[in-house]
């Protein structure tokens, strides 16, 4: 009896690995010949509609060079990606609140370590704040150290589940902890895949798959219900805050 289940499971383990690695060559296939063009976030209160965003990708050589926002058909914002040797390099963000005439700038700089990014610099013409990250020996960040003006400002860390997923956000800053918990995944794929590389997905806690369900210390969740294309990426998502409707995103590939 123990032969057969030992057996039993060494097939389901290469059923496994194959299905894995057979989504894994799907993604890159997918991924070469798919982009993410648009997204259209409505936003609610109370039931009540309050606003649209709209989200709008560029591309150069099939890479993303630029990422614009408008609300209401108002520019509000875009974000301009520069590349050094394949690698995103610089993320030079422009915001332009909502009834105001002033325009803020805000440059991010990424260095690298191999195939990983180990800090982030970031400022914004009066602040620099800068990111140092911490991996372990899957290459998974556990840690974010955050300093400005040479002192430890606040730090993150982060416990990951056994399908590699964040499990869990530890905030600890001057004046605040918080603690967030993410308890659900989907096995459909995460359309963020599409614009970046897998060394900043890390750094953005964006993993293959996609959120379902996460809850923090201070009693709030949220949950997201996702429509899917024939490529399983999402179509549609639907994100509540305590059972309330919050945001409404499509999402346009071509």
């Amino acid at each position: 009896m123990k032969k057969k289940v030992f057996l039993l499971f060494v097939i389901a383990s290469i059923a496994c690995s194959a299905n894995e690695l057979k989504m894994e060559m799907d993604s890159s296939i997918t991924k070469d010949s798919l982009k993410l063009v648009k997204k259209v976030a409505k936003y609610y209160t109370n039931g009540m509609l309050e606003g649209e965003e709209i989200i709008t990708f560029f591309y150069e050589n099939n890479l993303i060079s630029k990422i614009e926002s408008k609300i209401d058909d108002k520019f509000t914002g875009n974000v301009e990606v520069k590349y050094e040797n394949g690698k995103i390099k610089e993320m030079i963000e422009y915001i332009k609140p909502l009834n105001s005439v002033n325009e803020i700038s805000i440059l991010r700089v990424y260095n690298y370590d191999k195939d990983l990014i180990v800090n982030a610099i970031e400022s914004n013409g009066q602040r620099k704040v800068q990111k140092v990250y911490s991996y372990n020996d899957l290459k998974q960040i556990v840690k974010c150290q955050i300093t400005e003006a040479g002192k430890t400002v606040a730090e993150e860390i982060y416990l990951y589940d056994k399908k590699g997923n964040l499990s869990e956000r530890k905030y600890k800053g001057a004046s605040s902890n918080h603690k967030t918990f993410y308890k659900a995944y989907d096995d459909k794929y995460n359309s963020f895949a599409l614009l970046y590389s897998e060394a900043y997905l890390k750094i953005i806690s964006s993993g293959k798959n996609n959120l379902v369900y996460s809850y923090n210390n201070e009693g709030e969740n949220e949950k997201y219900d996702y429509e899917y294309n024939s490529e399983n990426y999402p179509i549609k998502i639907t994100m509540r805050k305590n059972n309330e409707i919050k945001t409404i995103t499509t999402i346009q590939y071509e």
